[in-house]
């Protein structure tokens, strides 16, 4: 049975890429919210990025512009990375109803977000801290990479409080854990090399025009023109790389917990 954009049964590998990218042109209008992402974290990057080039050709760092620098690493990295939880909570509604066969706007999907993404934000900073500390040995880093890695979609599907949805994405994740961390290296290795692919060729003409320039002021510019590959790149991936891991999560919850009796009867009676 296949109402919406994957079969409601446990999904093979292929079946989970196939169906991030079937949500992502279902629902092109993901691809807004992700170009927004794109331009806030390329723009806070390339200023950033220029910042390290003046302090490069400055022949002594002042402590006020190494501060100023490391400010802008840390903001560039929390403004990014709470853009992207909200990526993918948006596109967890997606797939949720495009496997039932449903389309939604992002109006509706931020409709349904928003009561929640409080905890969202909440389990990605209680997570990333976690996950942080535990980096002190690689394998606890790793571990709880891997089973928090469904934070996002856990407290928009089923709602908790932040340690209660910290605690579901470990519970999804316990008996997978190994299949979870291949799949999930696989889908970054596809989004890597897709998106290295669309990046390379704007890489190429800004390292031309700096080598035939040359110049700092030149080199901003062959900056300015690799983060537009890396713009147009991360708006088309990201999409699909959110949208993966929301049926990962899905497909795991159905080899777990028989999620997909239940989808197909809500697949069965729309009403």
């Amino acid at each position: 049975m296949k109402p919406g954009i994957v079969p409601l049964r446990p999904l093979g590998v292929g079946e989970i890429l196939d169906g991030a990218v079937t949500a992502v042109r279902r629902a092109p209008s993901l691809l807004l919210p992700s170009a927004g992402v794109a331009v806030v974290s390329t723009l806070l990057t390339f200023v950033l990025q220029t910042s390290l080039l003046q302090v490069d050709d400055s022949a002594d760092v002042s402590g006020s512009e190494a501060l100023a620098v490391l400010g802008g690493t840390l903001l560039t990295l929390a403004v990014t990375s709470i853009a992207t939880l909200l990526l993918a909570a948006l596109a967890a509604v997606v797939v949720r109803e495009g496997m039932l066969g449903r389309k939604v706007t992002m109006t509706e999907a931020w409709r349904q977000v928003r009561p929640r993404f409080g905890t969202v934000i909440g389990a990605g900073v209680l997570g990333t801290l976690g996950w942080v500390a535990a980096s002190i040995t690689l394998v606890g880093g790793v571990f709880l990479y891997v089973s928090w890695h469904f934070a996002t979609v856990v407290a928009v599907v089923e709602g908790g409080t932040v340690r209660g949805v910290l605690r579901r994405s470990m519970a999804t994740v316990r008996t997978r854990w190994w299949r979870t961390l291949g799949i999930l290296l696989l889908i970054s290795l596809v989004s890597g090399i897709v998106g290295n692919i669309i990046s390379l060729p704007f890489l190429f003409i800004g390292g031309g025009t700096s080598s035939l320039f040359g110049g700092t002021s030149l080199s901003t510019g062959a900056l300015a023109v690799s983060d537009i590959g890396h713009l147009i790149a991360s708006t088309l991936i990201t999409p699909f790389t959110v949208c993966a891991v929301a049926l990962l999560y899905v497909d795991n919850r159905m080899r777990g917990e028989g999620l997909d009796v239940a989808l197909r009867q809500a697949a069965s009676n729309p009403s």
